[in-house]
């Protein structure tokens, strides 16, 4: 790398208890330093600040919704009030590996986005390596499912071409966000694994009401196509998918994001 770049990483959390700790350490420990760790309490009942009380480093942000609202609002939260040069997502029951910033970094310097492939921990004890390779393959018309964001790294114009982070979506808009961000420019892969997933019994992956096979993913599977479908073809008449993703936001909900990253800005 030429210069130093800074990361905002973005861990909101709900119902996820000690586990904090682990991911938040595993930021610290990262050998790339020039980051901001912003946490959001969605609205937990518990708050998670007990497990984190003696981390007194003044690079992580502390922020708490009063209303639960989902990941993707305060993703979009996060995005607005920080306007980050480089985004990294981390679960708050996630690991990052030590050089996972300064390795994709340097990955995604001629694209402004690195992917890899995750390391996934199943709730059965058993593990694999997440495939990469359907990221070194055109979008497509029909949404290709690419396993979430991974433990990559995307510049933050990169995710304003693709339209940002829509705040009305609680499950699955992680992949649509992907498959924007490759229908709007090329990508860079590594086959290094730069973290660990750990999937959790009763999490929105894994709960009947919220996981992969329930009803309400299939909704939202519906809507999530039907969007991705509008993008693809304005893309093809006009090149670009921003205005697509924004006009799809109700003015309210964009409005209540925009007061919430007034809030978190104050903090920074």
């Amino acid at each position: 790398m030429n210069r130093r770049m800074s990361v905002i990483v973005t861990m909101p959390y709900y119902k996820v208890g000690p586990l904090l700790r682990r991911a938040v350490e595993s930021i610290l420990n990262q050998t790339y330093q020039d980051w901001r760790l912003i946490i959001v309490n969605d609205a937990d009942p518990e708050p998670p600040w007990q497990y984190i009380d003696d981390l007194n480093d003044p690079r992580i942000v502390r922020f708490d919704l009063k209303e639960n609202r989902g990941r993707y609002f305060a993703d979009a939260v996060i995005f607005e009030a920080c306007q980050p040069e480089w985004w990294a997502l981390a679960d708050p029951d996630d690991v990052s590996y030590p050089k996972r910033f300064e390795r994709m970094l340097d990955v995604a310097q001629d694209t402004g986005v690195a992917f890899g492939p995750w390391k996934i921990h199943r709730i059965n004890g058993t593990s694999y390596v997440s495939d990469k390779g359907l990221w070194e393959k055109p979008a497509r018309y029909k949404v290709k499912y690419l396993g979430g964001y991974g433990p990559g790294l995307i510049s933050g114009e990169r995710i304003r071409r693709a339209g940002g982070f829509h705040p009305g979506y609680r499950v699955a808009y992680d992949n649509l966000l992907l498959n924007l961000i490759r229908l709007t420019g090329p990508v860079s892969v590594t086959d290094e694994v730069m973290g660990a997933k750990f999937f959790r019994a009763n999490s929105l992956t894994t709960s009947r009401r919220t996981g992969m096979r329930s009803s309400y993913r299939r909704r939202v599977h519906a809507d999530r196509l039907a969007l991705w479908q509008k993008a693809w073809d304005h893309y093809h008449k006009h090149g670009e998918v921003a205005s697509v993703v924004r006009a799809d936001i109700p003015g309210g909900l964009w409005r209540e994001v925009q007061v919430q990253a007034a809030r978190l800005r104050r903090l920074l």
